[in-house]
């Protein structure tokens, strides 16, 4: 089951992002610049984005094929972007930063995405195609 895998990078994308907003606010109140607090976040969320995931299928690559892994680890991006409080408001990436609120979350919901697929993709491109069997047969 690869249910695991989904909670591991839900957990890892949504608390990832949040530190990363909350320290872009930080760096908004000490600077009193919203750009650098932008800057900060958008950063350190598409970092998470890339490392979350990554690690989490690196884990798998041997146990399933790829078509699941991806599925189950995309599902797994799009929860973390769901239960992260700061999406609610369009505040998990950019967005916020060019247009309004309501925009905003269906914007940062296809960067959110666009990035975290792209690296399932990549980091399960090793795994088998199909299932496979690992020892000796009889």
């Amino acid at each position: 089951m690869r249910a695991a895998l989904t909670a591991r990078i839900a957990i890892g994308t949504a608390a990832g992002a949040i530190a990363a907003a909350l320290l872009g606010a930080w760096v908004t109140d000490a600077t009193v610049d919203g750009a650098a607090g932008t800057a900060v976040r958008t950063t350190l969320v598409l970092v998470v984005l890339v490392l979350v995931p990554w690690w989490a299928l690196r884990q798998e690559l041997l146990q399933a094929h790829r078509a699941r892994l991806r599925t189950w680890a995309v599902a797994g991006v799009l929860v973390g972007y769901l239960v992260n409080p700061f999406a609610w408001r369009g505040d998990a990436l950019v967005a916020a930063a060019f247009t309004g609120s309501p925009g905003s979350c269906a914007v940062d919901l296809a960067l959110w995405m666009a990035v975290g697929t792209a690296t399932c993709v990549v980091t399960s491109q090793a795994a088998a195609r199909s299932d496979q069997s690992l020892g000796y047969t009889g």
